[in-house]
């Protein structure tokens, strides 16, 4: 391993992931690998870069200067041009788990990633990665102009055009991607419709925490966006209406309960319609889940269900009545326990 200079980039790449793996601590032998990068990175292949920024990433403290050198060679211009989606995706991955607050590398990304060649090449699930990745960048480096909202927008609508051949997982993380990019209100009109479309194939394949993401991330789109109309009342009602088919099964834990309700009702608040039958599915499975709440879920589930006992249904409204009295004896068993 201390012979560097006699590898090649194949080589390289592979000791780099074994001292990462072996010797993450070891200053010296990084400060060796530093000296040979510097000679060799700008001859690796994308999925070589990949490799070693997923490697770096065990040893972040121990070898800065190598994963800015990494950082120097993305950052060129027209230096992903020729890459494949996949080898784009995955830097753009990496570098969100590096928490990569270097804007010319994103910039790059992006620029390559809607290009009109790219932009058809990908697939929902790169499109996703690539999104996350610029929209977490952006948080942390607090530079709005990161993001280039029109290139979002450009990534985002060509998933939407092939969200029928997107996976579960992907359809949860673009809908995350479409509540937090810059231009929201003008993704939305045709993503929805795209996801509408989407959703009767795939929903019953969505586990129960994707679809309580989905849920927050289209609460999220109500106060992004100025205006939810009757595709949007559909989305709301065809994930809400799953997760409480979840809950009637027994199927959704107690923070997914309390979580599900609490979007209902700001739903509700929001004129946005949420049938009776599904809150009330929910709401009885909250009940049934009272007596093993600890404190904090109590005092939440006590909140809900004060709010759930205001709305108009009867049948809703002595659910809600049940919850509380449930919460009360509850608290008396918890006050009993303390004592």
């Amino acid at each position: 391993l201390l012979a560097t200079h006699q590898i090649g980039c194949s080589e390289l790449v592979k000791n780099i992931e074994l001292v990462a793996e072996q010797f993450p601590g070891d200053e010296d032998m990084w400060v060796r690998y530093e000296a040979r990068s510097r000679a060799l990175l700008p001859e690796l292949r994308p999925r070589e870069l990949v490799r070693v920024l997923l490697a770096l990433q065990r040893c972040r403290r121990a070898c800065p200067p190598l994963l800015q050198d990494v950082e120097e060679i993305l950052a060129r211009p027209g230096a992903m041009e020729q890459w494949h989606p996949v080898d784009l995706a995955g830097v753009a991955r990496a570098l969100s788990k590096h928490a990569c607050v270097n804007p010319e590398v994103w910039a790059q990304i992006l620029q390559t990633a809607t290009s009109e060649k790219m932009r058809n090449w990908l697939n929902p699930r790169q499109v996703a990665q690539i999104l996350l990745g610029v929209l977490r960048a952006e948080e942390l480096i607090e530079e709005k102009g990161l993001a280039q909202a029109d290139a979002s927008l450009l990534l985002l609508l060509a998933a939407s055009r092939r969200l029928g051949r997107a996976s579960p997982p992907d359809i949860v993380a673009l809908t995350s991607c479409l509540a937090l990019a810059p231009l929201a209100d003008r993704a939305a009109p045709e993503f929805l419709p795209a996801l509408v479309e989407a959703l009767p194939s795939h929903i019953f394949r969505i586990p129960e925490a994707g679809l309580c993401r989905m849920l927050a991330a289209l609460r999220m789109l109500v106060q992004a966006t100025t205006g939810c109309g009757p595709v949007f009342q559909e989305v709301v009602g065809a994930v809400s209406g799953e997760l409480a088919v979840r809950a009637g099964r027994g199927g959704l834990s107690e923070p997914q309960v309390l979580d599900t309700l609490s979007h209902m009702v700001f739903f509700r608040e929001h004129h946005i319609l949420i049938r009776e039958d599904c809150a009330t599915q929910v709401a009885r499975a909250l009940w049934k889940q009272v007596p093993v709440l600890e404190l904090s879920e109590l005092e939440r589930a006590e909140a809900v269900a004060t709010e759930m006992r205001r709305w108009e249904e009867p049948e809703l409204k002595q659910v809600a009545e049940d919850v509380l009295v449930e919460c009360g004896e509850t608290r008396k068993c918890l006050a009993r326990v303390q004592e």
